[in-house]
């Protein structure tokens, strides 16, 4: 009798393990479309597309264009301007999809760049508003422009780096962070915030993990390699220097576009990011994050790049930034130089070079950092001021490089 309840018992979890499975599937299913449904579809077979790098861009600031041009249904009419505006619960989505998840519901009234033009001067903390439009929609973004040196002697083009922020971030809250503006003024390098919209993703978030948004000429890297060619044009910037970082979604974004304009970015830093291709919708997304065992896809990324990564991150698992250099083709047999230090009343730290000449990849590993930028500024989000400076250390990394041929 007793060996009798026993299987009955054992039948009974296997049941409820089996409801459980279906259950989750379900659910991750319903979030897949949900967030298919905000963030718009990959698109379809054959769809036109628009190449920045080889057709120009619309860049009329006025024209009305919807954030996912490529797959977005017809304009509706422009809704009067005493329209009631939507409860901020209606647009809420689950934050556990996201780089950093909240309870709060998205603040859509967060610092972001006002829609002005390219021309107007700059504001107290030297950084300009300016706007980009395309096929694929539009996006604000900030400038920073050094303070030209003293100095009789005419000055070279300037490098330009492209910072893409993190979720729930602004370009102004991300300067602040990364305190990047004092290092770029002493290097004479420009920099440029693009800011997500929060039509194109409710928490502010760059949409790695959508295919939309992994491929050149489509979606979010379109229009952000587009809006780098404008910069470059208009600021008679060096295009042969041009660098892209970023914080977790803006990290894994910026691996997209190296992967989608290899041609375009000398090298990239990756904060607390995913290798390319590891997640093609947000419950991929959420997997390839939180357990960081996904496999990446089988391309190789040939722009260098220096990675950052916290021990103790809990929403980005440590196990994807080695995935992110073995895509690139570095392996543990590749190490050149490996160097120890720690932060006076700070994080330990272990940073590995790779290739022969040290400066093809460099991996820092932080002890202790959670998901934060290392070195930031407490005045800023997401920072942990007690790790070593990732934008000095990143800005020395990118300058090293050789510039595109």
């Amino acid at each position: 009798m007793t060996q009798f309840f026993r299987w009955l018992f054992s039948a009974f979890l296997a049941a409820l393990a089996g409801l459980a499975r279906r259950f989750w599937l379900a659910w991750f299913g319903f979030l897949a479309w949900l967030m298919r449904r905000l963030s718009g579809q990959a698109p379809p077979t054959g769809a036109p597309h628009q190449d920045p790098l080889e057709a120009a861009p619309t860049a009329t600031p006025d024209a009305p264009a919807p954030p996912e041009a490529a797959t977005a249904p017809p304009a509706r009419p422009k809704a009067p301007r005493n329209r009631r505006k939507r409860p901020a619960a209606a647009s809420k989505a689950a934050p556990s999809l996201f780089d950093l998840p909240s309870d709060e519901p998205p603040n859509e009234s967060a610092d972001e760049p006002r829609d002005e033009s390219d021309g107007e001067p700059p504001d107290a903390s030297g950084m300009r508003d300016g706007q980009y439009t395309c096929a694929f929609g539009k996006r604000r973004y900030k400038l920073f422009v050094p303070t030209p040196s003293a100095s009789d002697v005419p000055a070279p083009p300037r490098p330009l780096l492209v910072m893409l922020h993190g979720c729930k971030q602004s370009p102004a809250d991300f300067a602040t962070g990364t305190r990047m503006n004092a290092l770029a003024q002493a290097a004479q390098c420009l920099v440029l915030y693009p800011a997500q919209t929060r039509w194109a993703n409710p928490y502010g978030c760059w949409n790695w993990f959508s295919t939309q948004h992994q491929l050149r000429g489509f979606g979010e890297p379109a229009i952000l390699a587009g809006m780098v060619q404008a910069v470059l044009a208009e600021h008679a910037a060096d295009a042969q220097r041009v660098y892209a970082a970023g914080l977790s979604a803006g990290a894994a974004m910026a691996v997209n576009l190296a992967h989608a304009y290899p041609e375009l970015f000398a090298a990239i830093g990756v904060h607390s990011g995913l290798a390319y291709g590891v997640a093609h919708d947000a419950s991929g997304a959420m997997q390839a994050m939180k357990l960081g065992d996904q496999a990446p896809a089988r391309i190789t990324l040939t722009v260098p790049m220096v990675v950052f990564q916290g021990s103790a991150d809990a929403v980005v698992h440590p196990r994807n930034a080695p995935a992110l250099l073995a895509q690139a083709g570095w392996a543990d047999a590749s190490v050149a130089q490996t160097q120890k230090g720690q932060v006076p009343n700070g994080h330990a730290y272990t940073c590995q070079h790779y290739g022969a000449a040290k400066m093809a990849a460099q991996y820092w590993e932080v002890n202790g950092l959670g998901h934060a930028w290392s070195g930031g500024d407490a005045a800023g989000s997401f920072t942990d001021p007690q790790g070593p400076d990732a934008s000095a250390e990143m800005l020395r990394f990118f300058l090293a490089q050789p510039a595109r041929s």
